[in-house]
């Protein structure tokens, strides 16, 4: 059988970046099967679930034979699901179960389909410390959800290599956006705006690399076709590093609410990283993208968000 040519697979669908990656993919005409797992929350995507395929699997993807048969009627496959992008309750054994394995068996499910593209997103802690960071840098993980991501991509490129799965690998750095998770530092400043608690911070030396989610979904679909980007590895980026001050010092001068900021309140973690941004220029040159929302929009766009939904969803919040 054929696949429709406009038909993908997304792991990870009921995640941040995940969901709203279906959002757009539906309003592009694509016809999308949500890979998910069973314990999975559909909060995020429950006004959509009459548009799309739901397909339980377990996070490690063990049911080879399976996926096979479902990825044989999809023309994308789409990887975003991983463990430990939140630290907390994954070991060692559970990071290498669910983003190493679960990739691989990903990669042996679609070695016989008729892809036109596996697109894997991967992460910027796969490198080191730096910035303006390309893709010829030194993978350099000080992290093992980033040795994971590492391992994984590793796995994508020899299976491109070896089996001929057409692949394209995205290294995302910080995306940020509406329904982002609340245990991560964007919506927890803004929560505590919206509810009027202490917010606790650590210095806010930290440099990262700002990356709107309607610009990374964009960034995927991007890639997901034409032959430049085939077999490539590319930075998901905007090329500016902006402190960690600095952007809670924009949300909080862009919105009138009080709210106490504890600066230092917090140590810096051990193996944190002081200095993370990526260069766009491949992606730029390859696939004719480039994030086009600015911080400034973004944060306001992210506020806007949660202060129109967080009591609508503050199970979650």
């Amino acid at each position: 059988m054929t696949p429709n040519e406009k038909s993908l697979l997304i792991t990870g669908a009921a995640g941040f970046v995940g969901s709203h990656l279906v959002r757009k993919a539906l309003q592009q005409g694509y016809s999308v099967t949500c890979l998910v797992r069973p314990s999975s929350d559909l909060w995020r995507i429950v006004d959509i679930l009459g548009q799309v395929e739901l397909f339980y699997c377990d996070m490690a993807l063990t049911d080879v034979k399976k996926l096979s048969e479902r990825i044989g009627n999809v023309s994308h496959v789409f990887h975003l699901a991983a463990a430990g992008v939140n630290p907390k309750g994954h070991t060692t054994y559970s990071l290498a179960k669910e983003n190493i394995l679960g990739t691989i068996n990903l990669l042996q499910a679609s070695m016989n389909a008729q892809l036109a593209r596996f697109v894997y997103f991967g992460s910027c802690f796969e490198y080191g410390v730096g910035r303006r960071i390309n893709e010829s840098s030194k993978i350099a993980p000080s992290s093992e959800y980033g040795l994971s991501k590492a391992t994984a991509s590793a796995y994508v490129q020899f299976f491109s290599e070896h089996y001929n799965v057409p692949t394209t690998i995205l290294r995302p750095f910080n995306v940020y956006g509406p329904m982002e998770s609340r245990n991560r530092l964007i919506p927890t400043v803004i929560l505590g705006m919206l509810t009027g608690k202490p917010i606790q911070l650590t210095e806010g030396r930290q440099l990262r690399d700002f990356v709107h989610v309607y610009d990374a979904v964009d960034a995927c679909l991007a890639a997901s076709s034409g032959s430049a980007t085939l077999n490539e590895v590319l930075n998901i980026c905007t090329g500016e590093a902006h402190s960690v001050k600095q952007v809670v010092d924009l949300i909080a001068s862009s919105v009138d609410y009080p709210v106490e900021l504890a600066w230092g309140a917090h140590s810096y973690h051990s193996k944190e990283y002081q200095s993370l941004s990526g260069c766009p220029i491949k992606a730029e040159s390859l696939m004719n993208w480039r994030a086009s929302i600015d911080i400034e929009t973004g944060l306001q766009q992210t506020f806007t968000w949660f202060r129109e939904n967080y009591k609508n969803f503050s199970i979650y919040f």
